[in-house]
């Protein structure tokens, strides 16, 4: 028995291909609340960049002929460029937006200015323990039932 449920946990293929669409939730989540894997909030943009954003926002709004108000925006826009891989044994998310990797961990950008880390990649404890064990044990155990 020890054996079959050995080999059943060497491909969990089908498990990550079921979690992949909850993955990709939990991700875009953790965007929307602006929200870090501490649980603290992503730091405030600062007035100069509100300032150019509110711009970008009324001369978009005179563009589509609108009155001169400008929609509120999310502090990173929308996370388009996210993929969701997965393998035998794993999944991961990754951005391949050219700017993601420095909203991730904070850096130095384009004429010196300094981006606070906005971590917006991570998996959350509850998803893992309440989402991604049970779908992967049930997968397991129905792999190791199978006689071969």
């Amino acid at each position: 028995m020890f054996r079959r449920l050995e080999r059943a946990a060497r491909d969990v293929t089908p498990a990550m291909r079921k979690l992949r669409k909850d993955f990709r939730k939990e991700q875009r989540s953790h965007f929307r609340a602006e929200e870090s894997s501490d649980g603290s909030r992503w730091p405030e943009r600062t007035d100069e960049t509100k300032r150019r954003q509110l711009r970008k926002a009324q001369r978009d709004a005179a563009a589509r002929g609108k009155k001169n108000r400008p929609r509120r925006t999310r502090l990173l826009g929308k996370l388009r460029n996210f993929k969701i891989r997965y393998t035998k044994n794993s999944i991961t998310a990754f951005s391949t937006a050219p700017w993601s990797g420095v909203q991730q961990a904070g850096g130095k950008v384009g004429h010196g200015a300094e981006i606070p880390a906005r971590e917006f990649l991570w998996v959350n404890d509850k998803f893992v323990r309440d989402r991604a064990i049970p779908i992967i044990i049930a997968h397991v155990a129905r792999r190791a039932r199978r006689r071969r």
